[in-house]
């Protein structure tokens, strides 16, 4: 009887090592208190349209996605304003201002070697205090609109780990 215990015991256990299943975050896009807003799931594209917010936020999991700025929008949040996984294309003529709560990001993309790309034609601020306005774990190309990041504190208003001497500032104004 011990060696049939014995054995079924040492079964169980390599069949639960066996089972042993590894699985990804499932890819999401929650928006948050934010009127003004939404996500096209087929396109990956969240359209901000004119978007406001007094405590909103964006958080992207497991998906690239492009942000459309349509209209003036405006996202304020007691924590971090944007926050993502992946990478994100800021796109569209409209522009944004995301005011982030103390020591939070505006924009935090965090994960690995990400790429944050500006290329809409639009105007975009980042403000935040005690911390970065703009945090990227990877690589930030400013190819076209206007972007503005203040902070305070003596925090760098844009950290970019991973930046490369090939990244563009076109119409970069940092305020620290």
């Amino acid at each position: 009887m011990k060696k049939l215990l014995c054995f079924i015991l040492s079964l169980a256990m390599i069949l639960s090592t066996i089972a042993l299943v590894v699985t990804a975050a499932t890819p999401e896009v929650k928006i948050s208190g934010i009127s003004g807003a939404s996500y096209d799931e087929s396109s990956k594209t969240i359209t901000l349209n004119g978007a406001s917010a007094t405590d909103g936020y964006i958080n992207i999991i497991g998906n690239d996605v492009t942000i459309n700025l349509v209209g003036t929008s405006t996202i304020t949040s007691s924590s971090f304003g944007i926050t993502s996984d992946s990478n994100i294309k800021f796109t569209g003529s409209g522009s944004l201002t995301v005011n982030a709560g103390a020591s939070s990001p505006a924009l935090l993309i965090e994960g690995g070697s990400k790429t944050l790309d500006f290329n809409g034609t639009g105007t975009i601020t980042f403000k935040t205090s005690n911390y970065e306005a703009v945090r990227v774990d990877g690589q930030i190309n400013f190819n076209t609109g206007t972007v503005t990041a203040t902070t305070s504190s003596g925090y760098p208003a844009i950290i970019a780990y991973g930046a490369t001497k090939e990244d563009t500032y076109n119409d970069v104004v940092i305020d620290d």
